[in-house]
């Protein structure tokens, strides 16, 4: 403790000593002495920070040149991290580049452009092709995150009676309100009632506690990804054409993508024959499948799997010890 406190006040006079002498360079701290500092030198303190200071710092101060040599910066695109640069997500590519600067520049009133307006089909975003949201979640969540409204006694004729329910009865159930942080399965209550949807549904038990909520569909292939890939020994088997979502999150996770193909001439639907064929050629360049996804309906195809249809997919998932996604 002594010695660390004999180095910091040196270093403080050091300091001090530098920032009043003119045309002195400022060395770093790794460029003096290590270990205890001794203050029964007799040598000035200027005589020992020029024998602190290298050679070559030195010479850089006195020859006051003024091509310094910026340090290499710590994130670019060459140094960072490989499966980030590899992954890409076409929806969000080139296409939607170039529309997105002809779409500024029709705003601008640039009128060389042989059009006046873009649609922009590269996700499925109805209210930006001017399809009326679906008024009930919006009213229930105006009056959850304004609670205040609920209060108004012309809250029964601005709002319907069942959005009026609904409402009172999810901040009944959220400590707090919306807009504080949850569970990270969700709501409680709400994840309990999105079980029993299922097991309505489906006909067979649903258990809140393996129930997951998340902020789109998106998050959840995402996390699936994320426990199933280990390296890039192991393979997700993907629809081709498929959504970029797939492609692009494997590589970011440094998975192997395995492409079966649909079959356009019927309708894009799943041949088992080409599940069969794209699971041994992975397996013949040493890449173990982990999962099988599904997209039904299609995207970007459209098609809607029969049942017959699904029946075998789900038995090919078990005969082949796929998780079924």
């Amino acid at each position: 403790r002594h010695h660390s406190s004999v180095r910091h006040a040196t270093l403080s006079m050091l300091s001090r000593v530098i920032r009043s002498a003119p045309r002195v360079l400022v060395p770093s701290f790794s460029a003096l002495p290590r270990g205890p500092l001794s203050i029964s030198s007799t040598r000035p303190v200027a005589s020992s920070l020029r024998s602190a200071v290298p050679a070559r710092a030195m010479a850089h101060s006195h020859s006051h040149s003024h091509s310094h040599r910026a340090p290499p910066k710590k994130l670019t695109h060459d140094n960072m991290n490989e499966q980030v640069r590899n992954s890409e997500y076409a929806v969000r590519g080139e296409l939607v580049i170039r529309a997105t600067k002809h779409q500024e520049a029709i705003e601008k009133g640039d009128k060389s452009l042989p059009f006046n307006e873009l649609i922009y089909c590269n996700i499925g975003n109805p209210q930006q092709l001017k399809q009326k949201p679906i008024t009930f979640f919006r009213q229930v969540i105006s009056l959850c995150e304004n609670p205040d409204l609920l209060e108004s006694k012309y809250v029964n004729e601005m709002f319907p009676a069942d959005v009026v329910s609904r409402a009172r009865a999810l901040l009944s159930s959220i400590s707090g309100g919306t807009g504080a942080y949850s569970g990270s399965q969700g709501v409680p209550a709400i994840v309990q009632n999105v079980a029993k949807y299922i097991k309505e549904r489906d006909g067979h038990d649903a258990d809140p506690s393996n129930t997951f909520l998340t902020d789109g569909a998106s998050v959840g292939v995402q996390r699936i990804l994320r426990l199933l890939i280990r390296d890039e020994k192991d393979g997700i088997m993907i629809p081709i054409p498929q959504y970029p979502l797939y492609s692009a999150t494997i590589a970011l996770y440094g998975g192997s993508q395995v492409g079966y193909y649909l079959d356009e001439g019927n309708d894009w639907a799943m041949n088992v024959k080409e599940l069969d064929r794209a699971l041994k050629a992975a397996r013949l360049r040493g890449v173990e499948c982990r999962a099988l996804a599904v997209i039904n309906p299609g995207n970007p195809t459209g098609q809607v799997m029969e049942r017959k249809n699904m029946e075998e997919v789900i038995k090919f998932c078990h005969d082949n010890h796929l998780l079924l996604l």
